[in-house]
C-alpha cells in the first residue's frame, strides 16, 4: 500500500502480489539503523471503547489495540503518544525515532494508538458502507481522548496527572493538532509532523509540487516526463499502440483504450510511482526510488532509447524490486476489489477501502491533473475519475455535493490551515508537496510552523541520523526545546488536574505498570 504518507493514492495504485506499507517499509529502516529500544520493551494491549461516543444510546463496544513502551519513564515524568493513522500500526516507531529520542530525553512513556478500522482494530463485523459510518475524524478523536484520559487517571499517582505529548506524522498529524484543538484540558502539546490540515477535493497542488522538486533535481527530468507522456496519449489511438502500452507498462490485462477510467488509472498509476520518489526520496535499499535515482533512471539514455521506454522502466523497477507480476488499470476489477467488505480481503487488510472512504467522505485529497504545470499528462485522470471510484465502490449517493458537504464540515470543525490552536509544532519538508494544505499561521503565540529545507514528508519524525541536513538537525533541537517548555509549564496549566478528576477507562489484559 503507497498511503497518504504517505500518499492518497493517485488512482489507487495496484500490482498484483504487493502491498507496501509505510509500517514495513519502516522497520526495513530500523533493521538496518540497529533501533535503541529492544522490542522485548514493547508490550501490546487493548482498551475498550465505545462505537459511537455521541449516541449515549448506542451501548456497543468494541476493543481498540496500542502498544506501549515504559523502558525510559521516569518517576513523574510524561507520557507520550504517537497517534495511529491510515494503515496498520508499526511498532518500530516505539523502537526509534524522534518520539523515542524525546522520551528518553524527558523521561516519559511512549504509547502507540492504532486507528479504529485499522490493523487489527475492528469495531464492528465487517467493513461495509453502513460499518463506516463510524470511521469518522470525530471518533477517532474522540477514541485519542478517552484513551489519553485514562492513561492520565492510571499513571496519575493520586497527584497531578501526567502531561501527554501527542505525536502524528501525516493525516495522523492532523489528529494530534486537533485533538490538542478539541480536548486542550487533555493534552498538553502536539508535534504535528507533514500534516494536511486543508480538506479539498482536487488537490492539483499536488503534482505541481512534484514538478517543482523533480525541476530542481533535473529540468530534464521534467521535460522526460512530459515527452513520455504525450506519447502514451499518441499510442492510445495508434494502431497496436494500446498492446504496446501493456507490453511496456506489464499491465495484468490488455488495456482498452476506449474505456476512459482504466487510462486515467494508468496514468494515474506512473504519477503515483514517481510522486512516492519525492514525498518518501528514499534510497533504492528500501525497496523504492529517491528523487534522485528516478530523474536519473528517466534520463539516462542507457535505461532506455526513449523517453517512453524509460518512464515504463520506473514501473519496471517497482515490480521487480516488490517481486510482483503486473500493473492493473481495469477499473471493473479495481472496483470489485475494494467492494469486498471482508477484514480478511486484501483491500481492508491494508486500509486502503478504510481510507477510500474517508477521502470520499471528509476529505478528498484527489491528485488529479488538471494543472498545466505537471508533466503527467493534463486532464487523464481528472476529479471526475476519483469521483467515479467513490460511488462504484460504496453507492450512488457518494457524489461529489456529498463530499463537498464533508469537506466543508472538516474545515469548519477544525479551522483549515489557520486554525486556533495553542501548543502545536507543525513541520513541513521543502519537497513535500502535502505542505500546500498545510498550517499557514495561527492565532496563537504557542503555536509554530517549522519549514525544513530538502525535508521530505515527515522526515523529522524518523531517528536523526548522520546524513540529517543542517536544517533537518536544527528542527529537531527546535522540537526538543518546544516540548521541554510544554512539560516545564506551571503545575497550574489546565492540563495538569489532579487525576482522581480523569475519566475511568476500562484497560483489558492489563497489568499493574505503575
Amino acid at each position: 500500500m503507497v498511503a497518504l504518507a504517505t500518499l492518497v493514492i493517485l488512482a489507487c495504485v495496484i500490482l498484483e502480489q504487493l502491498w507496501l506499507d509505510e509500517a514495513g517499509t519502516f522497520e526495513r529502516i530500523l533493521a538496518a539503523a540497529s533501533p535503541t529500544t529492544r522490542q522485548s520493551a514493547i508490550q501490546e494491549t487493548w482498551i475498550t471503547q465505545r462505537l459511537d461516543h455521541f449516541n449515549p444510546a448506542d451501548t456497543r463496544i468494541w476493543e481498540q489495540r496500542y502498544f506501549q513502551n515504559l523502558e525510559h519513564l521516569r518517576e513523574g515524568g510524561p507520557l507520550f503518544v504517537f497517534v495511529g493513522g491510515e494503515e496498520p500500526t508499526s511498532t518500530a516507531w516505539l523502537q526509534d525515532g524522534q518520539m523515542m529520542a524525546l522520551a528518553r530525553t524527558y523521561g516519559a512513556a511512549a504509547f502507540l494508538l492504532e486507528h479504529r478500522f485499522y490493523g487489527a482494530n475492528r469495531p464492528t463485523e465487517d467493513v461495509s458502507t453502513e460499518s463506516l459510518a463510524y470511521l469518522t475524524t470525530e471518533q477517532a478523536l474522540a477514541d485519542l481522548a478517552l484513551f489519553v484520559a485514562a492513561l492520565r487517571g492510571r499513571h496519575g499517582g493520586g497527584g497531578a496527572a501526567p502531561r501527554v505529548v501527542l505525536f502524528g506524522r501525516s493525516y495522523a498529524a492532523s489528529l494530534a493538532a486537533w485533538a490538542r484543538l478539541k480536548y486542550p484540558h487533555l493534552v498538553a502539546g502536539a508535534v504535528a509532523s507533514s500534516a494536511p490540515l486543508l480538506a479539498k477535493a482536487d488537490f492539483r497542488e499536488f503534482l505541481e509540487g512534484v514538478a517543482v522538486v523533480l525541476g530542481d533535481e533535473s529540468p530534464d527530468c521534467v521535460a522526460h516526463i512530459r515527452a513520455a507522456t504525450a506519447e502514451m496519449k499518441r499510442l492510445l489511438t495508434a494502431d497496436g499502440g494500446p498492446q504496446e502500452l501493456t507490453q511496456l507498462f506489464s499491465l495484468c490485462r490488455p488495456l482498452n483504450a476506449s474505456r476512459s477510467h482504466d487510462v486515467a488509472k494508468l496514468f494515474g498509476s506512473m504519477a503515483a510511482l514517481v510522486a512516492t520518489a519525492v514525498t518518501d526520496n528514499a534510497a533504492l535499499a528500501d525497496g523504492r526510488d529517491s528523487v534522485a535515482s528516478a530523474c536519473n533512471l528517466l534520463v539516462n539514455a542507457s535505461f532506455g532509447a526513449t523517453p517512453l521506454r524509460r518512464y515504463a522502466g520506473v514501473m519496471g523497477r517497482q515490480l521487480r524490486l516488490s517481486s510482483s507480476r503486473c500493473l492493473l488499470v481495469d477499473e471493473d476489477a479495481v472496483v470489485a476489489r475494494y467492494r469486498n467488505t471482508s477484514w480478511g480481503s486484501r483491500q481492508v487488510a491494508s486500509g486502503d477501502r478504510q481510507w477510500l472512504y474517508q477521502t470520499c467522505t471528509q476529505f478528498g485529497f484527489y491528485q488529479t491533473s488538471e494543472s498545466v504545470l505537471q508533466p503527467f499528462g493534463v486532464g487523464m485522470f481528472p476529479l471526475e475519475h476519483s469521483l467515479h471510484l467513490c460511488s462504484a465502490v460504496f453507492g450512488e449517493r457518494f457524489t461529489k455535493d456529498l463530499l463537498e458537504e464533508g469537506i466543508a464540515r472538516t474545515n469548519l470543525l477544525y479551522g483549515a490551515v489557520t486554525p486556533e490552536v495553542s501548543n502545536v509544532v507543525f513541520l513541513y519538508g521543502s519537497m513535500d508537496p502535502w505542505s500546500y494544505l498545510g498550517a499557514q499561521g495561527s492565532r496563537s503565540q504557542d503555536t509554530y510552523t517549522i519549514d525544513i529545507e530538502g525535508a521530505a514528508h515527515a522526515a523529522d519524525m524518523s531517528a536523526a541520523s548522520a546524513a540529517d541536513s543542517p536544517d533537518l538537525a536544527q528542527a529537531r533541537l527546535a522540537v526538543e526545546d518546544i516540548v521541554g517548555d510544554w512539560l516545564a509549564r506551571d503545575a497550574e496549566e489546565p492540563w495538569l488536574q489532579p487525576a482522581d478528576m480523569v475519566v475511568d477507562v476500562e484497560f483489558d489484559n492489563d497489568t499493574d505498570t505503575s
